[in-house]
């Protein structure tokens, strides 16, 4: 899909590689007018444009576990909330059972299609960790999944796939195979290293039915939009379907509007500058832990009172030209990772990519209720609030 939009580009296009978007410009009118980015050499640049797009994904990395790209670090949810957006659902995460592990890391989906051939889930002893779990056993949900693994995993076990009862695997799933040998993980023993990781956010961006946020002048597409196609959880196909329908509606949308630059006269912000910055790696095994495939309050609070520890108001809004990319990156992270443990504490039942094992059920009084995240909202000492 890529390589084909890629070779359609016309000669109207230009594509500026190797910069980094940390702002929108957004007027007194409350219209987006363009962005600031930094190049590959760290110098600040400006685009102006009456008709801004965020295509910029999810936010996999804010968990020290994930199948996404390692780009992918919430910087469209934290540029759209700054600049004054809605964003809506933003706890509904969902978690795919199965990456291939190496080193630590994901590397990649191991399908769920290698577990409905007979694939059975076991650590390094071979034994079965889905007995006892659920009915049905290795087919079991996906946060089930997940949830049983990454309890084996806290233990300091390793999991496998054993798909040593699959006749001629290569041939049945190549792209796996493919995915394996390029990691240096033999078959040969019948077993593939395999953890929970994030996979894809159901909230996002608040969008219509055109990708149009609640700025004027600003779109959002595919993942890091919020369009309620997917509620509370996704399906595989689902997200690339998203991006070329919505992909095409927005174009068609545009393509009648007019292309003349809007007043570029910024409007006013709070020029307060962030004192401290979150470690990354630290933040995302924090996330993994307490924000991750299973919550609670308990582990919600404790990861807000840290977040909070950084001054994450001040980076609601504000100047952020004098910092690096890294820093940058690190902030956007964090104040991303607030607005999914803020949003994950106010939702207190489960439902789809949202699970509290304090509160455990759905809940009626919750359905179809959304949480819809503003910056101009209370939120000074929300860790005291919700502890109060």
């Amino acid at each position: 899909m890529i390589n084909c939009l890629i070779s359609r580009i016309g000669r109207n296009v230009h594509l500026c590689t190797n910069h980094f978007a940390y702002d929108l410009l957004v007027n007194r009118n409350g219209e987006c007018t363009g962005i600031k980015a930094k190049d590959a050499d760290g110098n600040n640049q400006t685009f102006h444009s009456p008709h801004v797009v965020l295509a910029t994904g999810g936010a996999g990395q804010i968990y020290s576990l994930t199948s996404n790209a390692p780009s992918v670090t919430g910087d469209g949810y934290a540029l759209a909330f700054r600049a004054g957006a809605e964003l809506c659902d933003m706890e509904f995460v969902q978690f795919h059972p199965t990456l291939l592990i190496c080193n630590g890391e994901g590397k990649g989906l191991v399908s769920e299609a290698v577990r409905g051939e007979g694939a059975l889930l076991v650590d390094e002893t071979g034994r079965r960790i889905m007995e006892g779990k659920h009915p049905l056993k290795d087919l079991a949900p996906r946060h089930v999944v997940s949830k049983s693994i990454y309890e084996e995993m806290k233990q300091g076990r390793m999991i496998y796939l054993d798909i040593s009862s699959i006749p001629h695997f290569e041939k049945r799933f190549p792209a796996i195979t493919r995915l394996c040998r390029a990691n240096n993980i033999s078959l040969s023993k019948g077993r593939i290293p395999v953890a929970p990781g994030c996979h894809f956010s159901m909230g996002g961006i608040r969008t219509d039915e055109f990708g149009r946020t609640t700025i004027q002048g600003l779109y959002a597409i595919g993942e890091a939009a919020y369009t309620g196609i997917h509620g509370a959880n996704r399906l595989a196909s689902n997200s690339l379907l998203e991006g070329l329908v919505y992909g095409k509606s927005l174009a068609g949308y545009l393509n009648q509007r007019s292309f003349l630059l809007r007043s570029e006269e910024s409007s006013l912000r709070q020029f307060r500058h962030p004192r401290r910055f979150p470690p990354i790696d630290e933040l995302r095994n924090r996330m993994m832990d307490a924000v991750g495939i299973e919550r609670t309050a308990e582990t919600l609070m404790r990861q807000l009172h840290w977040l909070e520890s950084f001054q994450i108001n001040d980076w609601m809004s504000g100047s952020l030209d004098r910092f690096t990319e890294k820093q940058i990156t690190a902030g956007f992270m964090g104040l991303t990772s607030w607005l999914i443990t803020t949003s994950a504490l106010k939702r207190t039942e489960s439902r789809g990519g949202h699970y509290r094992s304090d509160f455990p059920e759905e809940r009626d009084e919750w359905k179809l209720t959304h949480i819809v995240r503003h910056r101009t909202e209370k939120r000074k000492g929300m860790y005291e609030q919700l502890k109060a």
